[in-house]
């Protein structure tokens, strides 16, 4: 009796600290309504770099499932996304490094692949390596093809440079920690949602994408 009790306690642990998903309410108001906001001495502004670039990376998690230590710096070497994650398609044309012309002319029809690199589910990348994620071109509000073409407009990188460029980046294109990511992303649900922020966390991209996917069947 005492050891159902136990894990009775645990579940009723897990489901208060489940966090909460990001759903078609909460998404565009986090890529929209923010203009700007200061972690510390860190200010993020919508516009530049960092902020092309997360709202680029918050488009693909929300489609994705990707997770946030697959996007930010460990101080472990290259374990984030990169530049040469991405494979695009453009007219029929698949290129690993897209001219500025390719991405303007992105239709309805092209899309761009993001390749997963190791993680902690696939600790050498065997598993989930060789299986990209898809992202569509479309005219709607948050698609993440559209607004990672923005991001590769916004700061080009070709050739070598590619490799180790991060999707996830300050405006001086080097990677994010983990610990800034977080705290820009408290900042912004403070922001948006002050009485219930701390009920999200990157995570919740995930739950998300979990919670539609489920009820697509």
């Amino acid at each position: 009796a005492q050891r159902h009790r136990n894990s009775k306690q645990k579940l009723q642990a897990n489901i208060v600290q489940t966090k909460m998903t990001l759903n078609f309410e909460t998404m565009p108001n986090l890529l929209l309504q923010i203009e700007a906001i200061r972690v510390g001495t860190f200010c993020w502004t919508r516009d530049a770099l960092c902020g092309v670039s997360l709202t680029a990376v918050f488009c693909l998690l929300y489609v994705s499932g990707f997770r946030k230590a697959e996007l930010v710096d460990h101080g472990e070497g290259l374990t984030y996304l990169t530049r040469s994650s991405l494979r695009w398609h453009c007219g029929g044309v698949e290129t690993r490094d897209p001219t500025r012309e390719q991405l303007l002319a992105l239709r309805p029809g092209d899309w761009v692949e993001v390749w997963p690199r190791q993680s902690k589910c696939d600790f050498t990348g065997e598993v989930w390596g060789d299986k990209p994620v898809f992202c569509h071109y479309g005219n709607e509000d948050g698609n993440a093809c559209r607004a990672i073409a923005k991001l590769e407009l916004t700061a080009p990188v070709h050739g070598v440079r590619r490799i180790a460029f991060p999707l996830l980046c300050a405006d001086d294109g080097r990677p994010l920690s983990e610990a800034l990511a977080q705290r820009i992303f408290d900042a912004m649900m403070q922001m948006l949602l002050p009485a219930r922020a701390s009920d999200y966390s990157w995570h919740s991209f995930r739950h998300g994408l979990a919670m539609r996917l489920r009820a697509a069947n």
